[in-house]
């Protein structure tokens, strides 16, 4: 159980969004790899290698943290745009 830990305090370190909404996305993150897990399992693979497995399909650290900081750094852009529009007049 280290490992997804481990993974997840990587992913969590490189996120940059509030509190709240990393605390969020860290339990979907958390609630992904285990659906992968009890696929895995229920198919017969053994849990170690189950485990393993679900953390290549997540992918690295890095690329879930940047995904997720794109998504959010394009959705404030967008959000603080449109804020300011009536004042743009």
């Amino acid at each position: 159980m280290d490992e997804i830990a481990d993974f997840l305090n990587l992913v969590d370190s490189r996120l940059e969004m509030p509190v709240e909404r990393r605390v969020e996305f860290m339990r979907e993150v958390m609630l992904h790899y285990r659906d992968i897990v009890e696929d895995l399992l229920s198919s017969g693979v053994e849990e170690s290698k189950a485990r393993q497995e679900a953390l290549t399909r997540l992918g690295s650290p890095r690329e879930i943290a940047g995904r997720m900081n794109a998504v959010h750094n394009s959705a404030s852009l967008k959000s603080a745009l449109l804020c300011a529009v009536p004042f743009l007049g």
